[in-house]
């Protein structure tokens, strides 16, 4: 988070696979001088990833984000050269660069509730529907997936790399053969606006 001072804000590492993985994970540092504001900076993140990466042969691109509090309103053209290693000549909306990024990837939000705030069967409260609003507002409704339990993020990614792929049949099978009722009921009722899958088989 820019604002609140941290050291490295927006950390990245070569695209790696298998064992290599979970050591570039482990290079990340966390500092966790966020909160209070509501906002983190995506909206660098996403810059970029517009402007910097590039991948000339990959077929869909996928880009995920997960989080709970909503991007920054606009990036400033020095926070855009210290951070991201981008030059721009004004400011950029938040809107502004999540189109560009749209433009290079399939952009996805996995949210999870802010703070203490839970999900329920009613309607989005607190700082969670804000949240919710300002990502669906930038990614539409279909690339936003509302995760309860977050220990279940692995199964929503693959969810949404089975919609991204054309595989969502056999996603299901694969997560009902190994999960069990409960934890399908949560990944389901997250990707109920990513791909239609019902919430729980109760729909």
């Amino acid at each position: 988070d820019v604002p609140n001072g941290e050291t490295y804000p927006l950390q990245v590492r070569q695209f790696t696979s298998g064992t290599d993985l979970a050591e570039k994970m482990k290079e990340l540092i966390i500092e966790g001088k966020g909160g209070g504001t509501h906002q983190e900076s995506y909206e660098l993140a996403a810059l970029y990833y517009a402007r910097n990466v590039k991948m000339p042969n990959a077929i869909r691109p996928l880009l995920i984000f997960i989080g709970d509090e909503s991007p920054y309103d606009f990036v400033d053209p020095d926070e855009a050269k210290s951070i991201a290693c981008v030059d721009l000549t004004q400011k950029l909306s938040r809107a502004e660069v999540f189109e560009e990024l749209k433009r290079c990837f399939s952009v996805y939000f996995v949210q999870k509730p802010y703070g203490d705030e839970r999900l329920t069967d009613g309607p989005l409260t607190g700082i969670t529907r804000r949240v919710h609003e300002d990502w669906v507002a930038l990614v539409d409704e279909d690339h936003v997936a509302l995760l309860g339990d977050p220990s279940r993020v692995v199964d929503v990614i693959f969810g949404i790399m089975a919609r991204e792929a054309g595989k969502i049949p056999y996603f299901q099978k694969e997560i009902e053969e190994r999960q069990n009722p409960n934890q399908i009921k949560t990944v389901y009722t997250a990707l109920r606006t990513v791909h239609a899958l019902p919430g729980g088989k109760d729909s």
